[in-house]
């Protein structure tokens, strides 16, 4: 319902009450229920038109020539409508505002111009670049998720989204609280852009968004969040393929995983990096085509696993079809050139209209490309006569040809990740085609995705990287349980219902990045009601049990899965593989289950402290804090911790099976689980032999000081 009065504009439903000043302010944003007042200030303009420089001829020559910005200073009422102004601007916006019950939805609809508004200059009507279509100076409230767009508390949750990836949707932190806005910005959409308006409790706020996301369409990143496999890790493999894919198959199980990521050079041919992406040709071992990826999924799915997609859809290789043996020219480039002089096949120096601004590029990225031919170039110049020096003609397989004078081409972008690919330029068809050689292979049975790359998309990033994955995404035959990417924007938070993941940390520091970045990261994303991929893990061969311990642990704490990332050479090497998988096992298992509690996942989500889950007598999961002990045997790994009034110790040898000599332990127990089956020990004197390799756990008499004495100088035999 929109009503008004002399002065203001009420916009209002059973749940929101928005009040717009004629002025062009915004005086009052409501939720109704608890009448609790949202808004900060009433000095911010409810819209916005952004215009390079002023074009009417008397405003040009009164003001300097610089990207302005004029608000909103006039609003009213027309069938139905808000007709806002901007003075001293001639022309006025048309917006619409339509009451979804639960939310309110803005469009941009145009602008109204007066016919002698620009009297003898023949320009665009009007000459305007943005609009900023709604904005609203909020309250700071207890969280703000800056992913979904959203400030919210334990009672009220205020929210902007757009309604398709097209809208620049973003918050300015100020003095008083938080802008949050939305922009219709030329060259991507202008009229026609529309934006959502939620106003809610914060625990029905997600009910909203759900409708709003089967209302206009969207992929549907609220129910996929409420997905029973949302917290479940992956298995991770390199290079799957028919003849290895029961060797993993049987560690995936070990490890309790419930997902399997598998990368795209086990199903595609690749070499040197991605030096082949965008062929997407598939290898030798599928002799019967698709059918036998199909095979391969399903073989994965018979043992209750859900098999998921890994591929890097916005690059394309430098030795793909895209490259050579003729340059396509819808790969992206740096920067567009035209030719100042013809170019003839041997000529060794390039002449362009254009100053060179990239300079300084590495020696792998000066390419250049005219026509299907691709150049590498030496040195450039940026004073005139612009050119490129040093030129190798037909470069990478291509052909050297005659280039006349106006030819247009440019600097390739190549990728800063090995230099072994190029990207889609986003602006051309090239995506969309890649896109379905993509969503081919995923519709033999693949149920979740991984958008690796997704950073290598054309500015602007905000729209162009969640439209890059989503020209993949609306391909496909059947939606994913849930994505994952390497990088979002704010329309990503409907698609990538995972977050993203953090990259391999080595053993070394492990625990500490994961303190740094997704232990802190996992917070955040919280506030934007979801999860991330606490990280792709490497299976290194001198990975250890407490390092994943640590690190999925914690994850647990914010209901977050990890990725562990296969190395079949490396898990033979490594002497603690089974206790690594059996540490996987046991928290997937809490994971599905939902067995923490409240005050568990609060421990967990703190910083430093490590935990454990132990195996009681009943076969039930007990949490417990443990402490490492640094010990003069570097290839022995200890921690401590209490139990049942007892201490207690976990110990394994990292270097695989030996013998640790303990003197003055006292009374003790020694068992393979800690209440599990106990282990023969020898006896010397005041002395006893333990035999050691797996995780196995010590219950003493001791005190906690007198133990710890006994671990530091325990030796090695």
């Amino acid at each position: 319902m929109i009503k008004e009065n002399e002065r203001f504009i009420i916009i209002e439903n059973e749940s929101i009450s928005l009040t717009i000043g004629k002025d062009g302010k915004v005086y009052s944003l409501k939720y109704i229920p608890s009448n609790e007042e949202l808004l900060c200030d009433t000095k911010t303009s409810m819209f916005t038109v952004t215009q390079e420089r002023f074009f009417d001829n008397e405003l040009k020559l009164i003001y300097p020539s610089r990207r302005i910005n004029i608000p909103s200073d006039r609003i009213r009422i027309e069938n139905g409508r808000l007709v806002a102004g901007f003075s001293p601007l001639c022309y006025e916006a048309l917006i619409k505002v339509e009451d979804k019950k639960d939310y309110f939805v803005f469009s941009f609809k145009g602008f109204v111009v007066p016919e002698n508004a620009y009297p003898g200059l023949s320009l665009e009507r009007p000459p305007a670049t943005e609009f900023r279509f709604l904005q609203l100076s909020l309250r700071e409230k207890k969280y703000f998720g800056e992913w979904m767009n959203v400030l919210h508390d334990d009672n009220t949750a205020v929210c902007l989204m757009g309604t398709s990836a097209h809208i620049r949707v973003g918050n300015e932190k100020t003095d008083e609280g938080r802008l949050l806005f939305t922009d219709a910005v030329k060259g991507i959409k202008f009229k026609g852009s529309s934006a959502a308006l939620f106003v809610s409790s914060a625990d029905t706020l997600l009910d909203k968004v759900s409708l709003f996301e089967e209302e206009y369409s969207l992929p549907l990143g609220v129910k996929s969040r409420r997905h029973d496999k949302i917290n479940a890790s992956s298995y991770w493999i390199c290079e799957p393929t028919p003849d290895n894919i029961d060797e993993h198959i049987a560690y995936a199980l070990k490890g309790g995983f419930r997902m399997m990521l598998l990368y795209y050079p086990g199903i595609v041919k690749e070499e040197n990096g991605y030096s082949l992406c965008g062929n997407y040709e598939l290898r030798e071992e599928y002799k019967n085509g698709l059918s036998d990826v199909k095979a391969l999924t399903d073989k994965i799915k018979a043992h209750g696993i859900t098999p998921g997609f890994h591929f890097l859809h916005s690059h394309i290789g430098l030795r793909s079809r895209y490259f050579t043996p003729k340059a396509d020219r819808r790969v992206m480039h740096r920067q567009y050139l035209t030719l100042s002089h013809e170019v003839k096949e041997n000529d060794s120096v390039i002449y362009t209209d254009q100053s060179p601004y990239e300079t300084d590029l590495p020696e792998n990225c000066r390419l250049l490309r005219f026509g299907t031919e691709l150049i590498k170039y030496d040195t450039c110049t940026d004073t005139y006569p612009y050119c490129y020096k040093g030129c190798i003609r037909g470069y990478n397989g291509t052909k050297a040809q005659c280039h006349p004078e106006g030819t247009a081409g440019g600097v390739i972008f190549v990728s800063e990740f090995g230099a072994t690919s190029g990207y889609c330029d986003q602006n051309s068809s090239l995506q969309d085609e890649i896109a379905e050689k993509i969503a081919r292979i995923y519709d033999c049975g693949f149920e979740y995705i991984y958008f690796d790359g997704s950073e290598g998309v054309n500015a602007p990033y905000d729209y162009q990287i969640p439209m890059a994955q989503y020209r993949v995404y609306s391909k496909l035959s059947k939606k994913p349980v849930y994505c994952e990417a390497a990088a979002k924007g704010h329309f990503s938070w409907h698609i990538l219902s995972g977050g993203n993941a953090f990259d391999v940390f080595p053993t070394d520091i492990f625990k500490r990045m994961i303190d740094k970045y997704p232990l802190s990261e996992a917070a955040n994303m919280k506030m934007d009601f979801t999860r991330l991929n606490f990280g792709w893990w490497g299976f290194f061969a001198d990975t250890r049990p407490d390092v994943y311990e640590y690190g999925t642990s914690h994850a647990a704490g914010f209901d977050c899965p990890v990725t562990v990332q296969s190395h079949i050479e490396n898990m033979k090497k490594n002497h603690g593989t089974d206790d690594i998988l059996e540490v996987m096992r046991r928290w997937e298992d809490v994971r599905k289950r939902k067995l923490l509690t409240l005050q568990q996942k609060e421990l967990l989500q703190m910083p430093g402290r490590e935990f454990i889950l132990l195996l009681n007598k009943d076969g039930e999961y007990e949490l417990t804090e443990y402490y490492e002990l640094k010990t003069k045997e570097k290839d022995m790994t200890v921690f401590t911790f209490e139990r049942n009034g007892k201490n207690c110790a976990v110990l394994y040898c990292n270097t695989g099976e030996g013998r640790l000599l303990l003197k003055n332990i006292g009374e003790f127990t020694y068992r393979d689980e800690a209440d599990g089956n106990v282990i023969p020990t020898c006896k010397s004197a005041d002395s006893y032999i333990l035999p050691v390799g797996r995780r196995k756990y010590l219950e003493t008499s001791l005190s906690r000081s007198e133990l710890r004495n006994v671990l530091i100088n325990a030796e090695l035999l």
